[in-house]
């Protein structure tokens, strides 16, 4: 890693030390020295540096998505530079078709098959380390498994699960992922209703000379209290509301009663 990475710094330096003597020959009216064996040099090294550098990364990155906590990895991130990665190898592989690079495309085969090894581990990276699930997802998972959890919940990496054999589970974890997103989707939208409420203001007026209040403009009102009580019907027929069941039926009973 050290040398791949000092080459190509020595590399950039010299390319700018180059340009820097260029300016000062136009500035003194000399012969512009032309340095084609350096800009040589960095257009050969150039396909080999992106060969190592992307393995190195792949090789930091798959290190660090297994051993930190899985809750703290982002799915999303990671999956978009798999696939950059991937395709960029399997371009190296068709830039290295020669009978002077067949080492360099050794390697680049050998990078192409470890990031498809790694993306065999990663729908299980994806489903478990989303922000909607819970304890109890855990929970579940691990008696699916009928296994112990092998340290506190927000601090499970994705290696200790795959030594616990997480990926012959694979229906088991997409199964209680999906659950997890439905039931966070579903709390959302009640969280969102109590909100809707905040701005809403309950105007009066004096009726006749009764000195008696009554609300007024309760059109908008009434529109808001129908539809609340709508969607909060179909959340409580939903069976992933079972989690917060007891915050539905209270959130109900206010809109009804």
């Amino acid at each position: 890693k050290k040398d791949v990475y000092w080459l190509q710094d020595s590399l950039t330096d010299g390319k700018a030390r180059t340009e820097s003597f260029n300016d000062r020959e136009n500035m003194l009216g000399l012969d512009v020295t032309d340095y084609y064996e350096l800009d040589g040099m960095m257009d050969d090294y150039s396909l080999f540096f992106k060969l190592w550098d992307t393995v190195i990364r792949f090789k930091e990155g798959t290190e660090r998505w297994e051993t930190v906590p899985i809750c703290s990895v982002d799915a999303i991130e990671t999956e978009g530079l798999l696939d950059t990665w991937f395709r960029a190898t399997l371009q190296m592989i068709k830039t290295f078709d020669s009978q002077y690079t067949r080492d360099p495309q050794k390697v680049a085969k050998m990078h192409r098959d470890a990031i498809d090894d790694f993306r065999k581990k990663f729908p299980f990276l994806r489903s478990f380390s989303q922000a909607s699930i819970l304890h109890t997802h855990w929970d579940e998972l691990f008696e699916r498994m009928k296994c112990k959890q092998p340290a506190d919940y927000a601090k499970i990496t994705c290696r200790q699960m795959l030594e616990l054999g997480v990926l012959d589970f694979q229906e088991d974890f997409e199964e209680l992922s999906a659950a997890a997103y439905k039931e966070d989707s579903l709390k959302k939208q009640l969280a969102q209703m109590k909100l809707d409420w905040i701005p809403i203001m309950f105007e009066t007026k004096e009726y006749k000379e009764t000195k008696c209040k009554m609300l007024q403009g309760i059109d908008d009102v009434q529109t808001v209290l129908d539809d609340h009580i709508v969607k909060t019907q179909g959340i409580r027929a939903s069976p992933f509301c079972k989690p917060f069941e007891a915050e539905v039926h209270e959130w109900e009973a206010k809109l009804l009663y």
